[in-house]
């Protein structure tokens, strides 16, 4: 018969009064110590497990706050006619094809600024969104906006065919029909989505409208006509009625009206002295009526109310090129380069200052290097042969250009 093991000795308690470790019996007998850092671990613990949940809600609550003050813009539902619907042009489909239309309508104004920093678009153009079913982040900030009543904007419409021709109607929430476009045949769809983009950019975003309308129209008549409709408008932020003073004043250069053009300038400049932009005009309508040092002056007035530009840069060397300062136009010419390396025009002005200077043999090594780097580039070409021809070699120009 097996003998019963002996039980482990207990460890004594410690006396009261006594330094020592207390133990706690665990269910085999074991003991371990029952320490202060435990039992502070264990309160640690349980207060990160309450406070996760809580930081969780309190993110998703910041991503919600942050959708609801981004300014999205929401294309709603476009309804279509059933014919368009069964050719696969869905209200979803049309949304999508508005909002690439908007874009398309954007870019002049786009181009303008990437050309030109100092026509201050930046952040001017809004995220648009188009609803997607299901639970998203956008769908649940709407559903706050609409729970609190909060503005928003949104745009909704519809396309209707009647007697074989497309017409469209846009509205914006809070505001009523703000596009109404016809007269489309029933396959063009995206020539009337286009055709409306620009009337919605009216009401989202006049200055874009500005930009546009200036950029794609031809007749600058036209261009004046509705740059005038636009300025009557009360509700125009100072941004767009700026831009569309300056492009008035464009449109009349452009229009062979300089003098006309210099007075919306100064008028500019007087209302608005710190927008670079007016000085800028200001000085193109000077050296259009052949006045380049006040030109000169007002385009370092426009530097100084913004910051020097490969643009600012350009226009500079060119006027100091006519008053006969090569070495000034030269300094302006290679200051732009160091900002825009492979800008043409910078790369032709400097060629021809440089020739202009008496530095022909220069002239033509750079044009030479120029070309034989790029020699996909025409002005490198232009500039060989304006540089040859300025060192007396015509025939040799002529075989560059």
């Amino acid at each position: 018969m097996k003998k019963a093991a002996a039980p482990r000795p207990r460890p004594p308690d410690p006396a009261p009064d006594q330094p020592g470790p207390r133990y706690v019996v665990l269910g085999d007998g074991q003991t371990t110590p029952d320490s202060r850092a435990s039992r502070i671990w264990q309160f640690v613990r349980q207060l990160i497990l309450a406070l996760v949940p809580l930081g969780i809600a309190l993110f998703f609550v910041a991503v919600v706050v942050h959708q609801l003050r981004r300014g999205t813009v929401e294309i709603g539902r476009i309804e279509v006619p059933a014919r368009l619907v069964e050719a696969g042009l869905t209200p979803e489909v049309v949304a999508r094809r508005l909002v690439d239309a908007l874009d398309r309508a954007s870019d002049a104004s786009q181009a303008e600024s990437a050309r030109r920093p100092m026509t201050m678009l930046a952040g001017a153009v809004p995220d648009f969104s188009v609803p997607v079913a299901g639970i998203s982040l956008r769908s649940l900030a709407e559903l706050v906006r609409d729970l609190f009543g909060l503005p928003k904007t949104e745009v909704s419409g519809e396309i209707l065919l009647v007697q074989d021709q497309l017409s469209i109607r846009l509205r914006l929430w809070g505001r009523g029909e703000v596009v109404r476009e016809e007269g489309f045949a029933p396959h063009a769809v995206d020539a009337l989505l286009t055709a409306a983009a620009p009337g919605l950019w009216r009401a989202l975003q006049p200055q874009i409208y500005a930009w546009h309308i200036a950029e794609t129209l031809q007749d600058q008549e036209e261009v004046l006509r509705r740059l005038a409709a636009l300025r009557l408008d009360p509700a125009l932020d100072t941004a767009a009625r700026d831009a569309a003073a300056y492009l008035t004043g464009q449109a009349l250069l452009r229009a062979g009206r300089p003098e006309e053009a210099l007075g919306v300038f100064t008028a500019l400049t007087r209302a608005r002295p710190a927008y670079a932009q007016g000085w800028s005009g200001t000085a193109q309508a000077l050296a259009a009526l052949g006045r380049p040092d006040q030109a000169l002056a007002a385009l370092a007035e426009a530097v100084r109310r913004h910051r020097a530009s490969p643009w600012s840069h350009l226009f500079a060397a060119r006027l100091l090129l006519e008053q006969g300062r090569a070495a000034a136009a030269l300094e302006e010419a290679e200051a732009g380069l160091l900002l825009a390396p492979h800008q043409p025009e910078l790369g032709v002005l400097r060629i021809s200052a440089l020739a202009a200077a008496g530095r022909g043999a220069d002239a033509v090594a750079a044009a030479a290097a120029w070309r034989a780097e790029r020699p996909d580039l025409a002005a490198a070409h232009l500039a060989e042969g304006l540089a040859l021809l300025a060192s007396g070699r015509p025939e040799a120009a002529l075989s560059a250009c």
